[in-house]
């Protein structure tokens, strides 16, 4: 009988240095197997994939989704991309996503955290 891998030991996800409360945050999401979905980068320049383009429109018009978020800063490589969303306060408020859009970027207007985030994955 073989008994089930232990689960990764993962390190603690937030800066000791960073205040959390003030609404921004710097996040990388990776791609399965680390497998290049996003593009390539040849000569130095980063050449997205279909799925690439989606996901930086996605990151480019996130606050016509959440009117309290932003994302100032990002950069999609091959097979992760990070970002930097800024939060206002009234999107932490947890609220029901919309009937017509579950699983895109269009859930709710306010939004929380984890929301955005996973709703992100959804519409790739």
């Amino acid at each position: 009988m073989q008994h089930p891998a232990a689960p990764p030991i993962r390190k603690y996800p937030r800066a000791p240095f960073h205040d959390y409360n003030c609404g921004l945050y710097f996040i990388t999401v990776c791609t399965k197997s680390r497998e290049h979905h996003f593009g390539e980068i040849t000569d130095a320049t980063m050449h997205l994939t279909d799925i690439g383009r989606v996901l930086q429109d996605n990151l480019e018009a996130i606050s016509t989704h959440y009117p309290d978020v932003q994302i100032p800063l990002y950069v999609v490589m091959p097979n992760h991309f990070h970002a930097i969303i800024a939060v206002t306060e009234t999107a932490a408020t947890e609220t029901a996503p919309s009937e017509t859009a579950v699983g895109s970027l269009t859930r709710s207007p306010q939004a929380p955290y984890a929301t955005i985030i996973w709703g992100g994955r959804g519409a790739l």
